[in-house]
């Protein structure tokens, strides 16, 4: 008689293989790549703003009669200001928890990462909000017609390479810069692949017969004239509005924006779009001086909560994301039908 298979084995937890997810690397989070960093030591501040249109002025330069000569100055602008906030997540580790999880669940070492992914999350909504809000934007946007979505294949008027084009070449008026920064969605820029205009950037033909698949780079080489090399990328990147699992619809961090920006470095002669302040304060007398960073992370023991107590760990970053130079940024908004929930299942918001 064969032995059962109870009797020769009982199932057990596999020790070198977990289901378990975590954001990627690339084509995923877009806030830093659109909001450089500048390490403040005040929650909030001024900073000044050279007036742009005195340095395009013209004026009468021939000198007068009786030896006359115009005057030229520059001028000043109202200052702006940010204002940085402190955001902060907490993780729980559990001692009485820790002891009894199995050795593959990584009890104590998911239960720091989660509070940092949370936050980067966070961030990112709240940086790419800022820069797809209209009260950022002043008249930098455009709200596509419905003859002009890119999706809308069958309307003359649909051009995502002219649309995108405009955007640019706005920005090039205003600062006389190229712009280096164009975010979209993969679903906007699936729609996008299927224009007619954008099909025909491609080859006309390939081995075998079809046209060739649109890419980023084709696109950028056709706007070379108005727009960086490298400037596209392409975000997968989805969020939850709500704590815990399942929570149902995953929201794109674009949505179907197309936020088209000129970046730079902060520095005493800053044109760039966007900045993001981050308040670091200053260190103690006893250490080097230099800013703390940005984001930062410390444990503190609450030995009252659990059975053998915990150990809570805080994560916490102070900023702000703004939109600072505004003629140096153009969104294109709504550019697809985000309602057809067959083509873009309500991810697109």
């Amino acid at each position: 008689m064969a032995i059962s298979h109870n009797a020769l084995h009982r199932d057990v937890l596999l020790s070198g293989y977990v289901q378990f997810w975590t954001p990627p690397k690339e084509n995923w989070y877009l806030a830093d790549w659109f909001f450089p960093t500048l390490k403040v030591d005040k929650e909030s501040n001024l900073y000044k703003r050279i007036n742009q249109s005195t340095w395009q002025q013209t004026a009468e330069t021939v000198v007068g009669p009786d030896g006359d000569v115009a005057e030229v100055q520059f001028y000043l602008d109202p200052d702006g200001q940010y204002r940085c906030r402190a955001h902060a997540l907490e993780g729980v580790i559990d001692h009485y928890d820790r002891s009894r999880a199995d050795d593959v669940v990584q009890y104590e070492q998911l239960q720091t990462d989660i509070p940092m992914v949370v936050l980067a999350n966070s961030q990112e909504l709240e940086a790419l909000g800022s820069l797809r809000a209209p009260a950022n934007l002043g008249s930098s946007y455009k709200v596509l017609a419905p003859n002009e979505l890119f999706d809308n294949y069958s309307a003359l008027s649909s051009n995502p390479v002219l649309e995108i084009r405009k955007g640019c070449e706005r920005i090039i008026s205003n600062i006389g810069r190229k712009a280096n920064r164009i975010g979209i969605d993969f679903l906007t820029w699936r729609a996008m692949q299927f224009n007619p205009a954008m099909q025909a950037i491609a080859p006309v033909h390939t081995t075998p017969a079809g046209l060739q698949t649109i890419t980023p780079r084709m696109l950028e080489e056709k706007l070379e004239d108005v727009l960086e090399p490298n400037s596209i990328r392409i975000t997968f990147g989805r969020f939850e509005l709500r704590r815990g699992p399942n929570q149902g619809t995953k929201l794109s961090w674009l949505g179907a924006d197309i936020p088209i920006a000129y970046v730079e470095p902060p520095s005493l002669k800053a044109i760039g779009a966007t900045q993001k302040f981050s308040f670091v304060g200053k260190n103690s007398p006893a250490d080097d001086g230099n800013p703390a960073d940005t984001i930062g992370a410390y444990t503190y023991p609450m030995p009252q909560r659990g059975p053998d107590g915990s150990t809570i760990l805080r994560v916490r970053t102070n900023t702000a994301f703004d939109v600072v130079k505004n003629e140096s940024l153009f969104v294109l908004k709504d550019v697809v039908d985000k309602t057809n929930a067959d083509l873009y299942r309500g991810e697109l918001g």
